[in-house]
C-alpha cells in the first residue's frame, strides 16, 4: 500500500480475484524384486532375482499394436465373424464403434469390446501375473449392462495359482442400475490379495443355457494401484480446452441393437468433444540397490 510505514496499521482490499491453492504430493513407489535366491559358496554369495512387478500403477488402455496386450492372454470360445459394428463376439481391439450415437473409446484411440451372440460364449481377457500391493484396487471404465436377468454373467475374476482356479470378484448381473455408458468408473477392492501373485480376468459367460450373451460389453482405461499413492488425472482435467467443430457434419451410423432384446443407445444431445491426449512420459528403471545386513537387521535399513 503506498505510504505504508512499518508499525502502522494498513488494510488490503483485493477486488475481482479468486485464488485456489491445491497441493499435490507425488510419492516415489518401489516394490521389492521377486523370486530372490542366494547361493552361498563360502567366500561369495551369488544372488539372483527377477524384476519387481508393476502392480502399483498398472494401466492398460488397449492402445498397443497387438491384441491382447503384451503378456496378456485370452480364451476364445465363439469364433464367429464380426457383425456390421466391426466387433467380434469375443474380446477384440476396436476404435469408435458404429452405433447411433457412436461409442468412442473412453480414452485414446482404442478400446476392448465384445458383441452378444446367439451361440455359446465363454470369452476371457486375462492380465499377466503380478504381485498385488497392499490396499490395492482395480479401477476400470466400462460400457456394460448392470442387472441382466437372462442367466448371462459379466465377471471380473482373480486367480492366485496362475490361472488354474478362479474366484469371482464382481459380476455386473448381480448389480442394478441398467446401462453404464462409460459414465462412471467401476472399482473393485483387491486388498484381500495383498502380497500374493495374482491374475485378473474379464469373463463373459452364459451358463447354464449356453445360448450366448444378451448384451455388448466394452472396456477401457484399466488402473491397478493403491488409492493413496497413485495419482491419475483424466484427460479433461489435464487439458485447458477441448476442440469442438460445430460446423463439421454429424456422423450417423446404423441403429444397431446393443442387446438381444433390441435395446438401442439412448439419444445424447450434448456435443461430442474431440480431445487431444497429452504425451505420457514413462519412468525407466535405472538399476538396483543391494544391501548387506545382519539377519536381525533385515527390516532396519539404517543399520
Amino acid at each position: 500500500k503506498p505510504g505504508y510505514q512499518p508499525g502502522s496499521q494498513a488494510g488490503v482490499v483485493i477486488v475481482g480475484m479468486q485464488t485456489t491453492t491445491q497441493n499435490f504430493v507425488l510419492t516415489e513407489l518401489t516394490l521389492p524384486p521377486v523370486n530372490v535366491h542366494a547361493e552361498d559358496t563360502g567366500a561369495i554369495a551369488n544372488i539372483t532375482w527377477e524384476a519387481p512387478g508393476t502392480a502399483t500403477g498398472i494401466t492398460e488402455g488397449f492402445e498397443g499394436a497387438t491384441f491382447p496386450p503384451t503378456d496378456w492372454s485370452q480364451i476364445i470360445t465363439d469364433t464367429g465373424a464380426a457383425g456390421t459394428s466391426g466387433v467380434l463376439p469375443t474380446w477384440c481391439q476396436v476404435g469408435t464403434i458404429a452405433l447411433d450415437p457412436a461409442v468412442p473409446p473412453h480414452g485414446g484411440s482404442y478400446q476392448a469390446a465384445m458383441w452378444w451372440d446367439y451361440v455359446h460364449q465363454d470369452e476371457w481377457l486375462i492380465t499377466p501375473q503380478f504381485p498385488c500391493p497392499s490396499n490395492a484396487v482395480l479401477q476400470f471404465w466400462s460400457y456394460v449392462y448392470l442387472g441382466s436377468t437372462n442367466g448371462d454373467h459379466y465377471y471380473i475374476k482373480v486367480s492366485t495359482d496362475n490361472g488354474s482356479t478362479w474366484t469371482v470378484l464382481w459380476d455386473a448381473s448381480t448389480l442394478t442400475g441398467g446401462w453404464n455408458y462409460y459414465a462412471t468408473p467401476i472399482t473393485v477392492d483387491l486388498n484381500a490379495y495383498s502380497g500374493q501373485q495374482i491374475k485378473l480376468a474379464w469373463q463373459a459367460d452364459d451358463p447354464p443355457s449356453n445360448d450366448g450373451m444378451w448384451y455388448v460389453w466394452f472396456l477401457d482405461d484399466i488402473l491397478i494401484g493403491t488409492p493413496d499413492k497413485v495419482l491419475k488425472f483424466s484427460t479433461e482435467e489435464l487439458l485447458a480446452s477441448s476442440k469442438v467443430n460445430e460446423s463439421a457434419p454429424k456422423m450417423v451410423y446404423p441403429s444397431l441393437p446393443i442387446s438381444r432384446d433390441r435395446i438401442k443407445n439412448p439419444t445424447i444431445s450434448e456435443p461430442v468433444l474431440s480431445v487431444e491426449r497429452p504425451t505420457e512420459n514413462n519412468r525407466v528403471l535405472l538399476g538396483y540397490r543391494v544391501y548387506r545386513l545382519l539377519a536381525a537387521d533385515q527390516g532396519n535399513e539404517a543399520n
